[in-house]
């Protein structure tokens, strides 16, 4: 949804609970971003307004794979 494919996705299922980690997820201009002093606040700020705009799309993606709709998201830059 990004721009750029995972390096790697793990997902587990707890219960009703679905968590997904992404690796390798950065954009080329984000990296070089990220390497500037603030640059991780300002991508996750960026990322955070991204998500906002296709949250939705989100979800219907999510839904599709488990067969259910999710109740909320969240995601982390870590």
């Amino acid at each position: 949804e990004h721009g750029v494919l995972p390096d790697g996705t793990t997902a587990h299922l707890c219960g009703d609970l679905a968590i997904v980690r992404m690796r390798g997820v950065f954009t080329s201009p984000e990296r070089a971003v990220l390497a500037e002093e603030g640059g991780r606040k300002r991508v996750a700020l960026a990322r955070h307004e991204h998500r906002s705009l296709v949250r939705r799309k989100v979800h219907s993606a999510v839904a599709e794979v488990l067969g259910c709709e999710p109740i909320r998201s969240f995601f982390d830059l870590d």
